[in-house]
């Protein structure tokens, strides 16, 4: 992906979530339980050992690996949200959800497009109606490297206020091929 749309690449704090911070999250939010395993690393290094994976490069099966009802990829870039799909996707029940976290982000649309071309994914993908983030154009170019405020966009003629959702979300099984 060309690092000109993914303005994660100039992100000092990349790859940054601590495991006390998501326990913490976790439990504020009553998911916390005997159910939950945390698992600590890079997703194409942590994911494959318990999940296997679907990448192209590595590819690994594992003989009754979990079954997931819930994906949620919040790794604003294209190569983690593309890591994530390859090592837990296939563990996704049918009708359950993936979650993409930073919809906004030309890397993780990409990321998500990419696999779902692979896979020939053609459900729909749903925006969250309630959490918008205001960009500055239509040109995913211009997206990346606009750091105008909102007060400045209403005013400005030279820009575009373009709404994309923060989060999008799909079911598997909608229009997906069979085994």
């Amino acid at each position: 992906l060309d690092p000109e749309l993914d303005p994660t690449f100039d992100w000092v704090d990349r790859f940054v979530a601590g495991e006390d911070l998501v326990r913490y999250n976790f439990r504020r939010y009553g998911l916390l339980d005997d159910r939950v395993r945390f698992l600590r690393g890079f997703f194409n290094e942590s994911l494959p050992p318990v999940f296997g994976s679907t990448s192209t490069e590595r590819p690994v099966t594992i003989n009754n690996a979990p079954t997931l009802a819930l994906l949620r990829i919040d790794a604003d870039a294209y190569d983690g949200v593309l890591d994530a799909l390859e090592g837990a996707y296939h563990r996704l029940s049918p009708g359950g959800f993936v979650i993409i976290d930073d919809w906004h982000l030309g890397g993780a649309r990409a990321a998500v497009h990419a696999f779902r071309r692979r896979f020939s994914i053609k459900g729909p993908i749903r925006s969250s109606p309630s959490d918008l983030v205001l960009t500055c154009s239509t040109d995913l170019t211009a997206v990346a490297s606009c750091a105008t405020g909102r007060a400045l966009l209403a005013q400005s003629k030279a820009y575009t206020v373009t709404v994309l959702p923060h989060v999008a979300y799909w079911r598997k099984g909608w229009d997906e091929p069979g085994p």
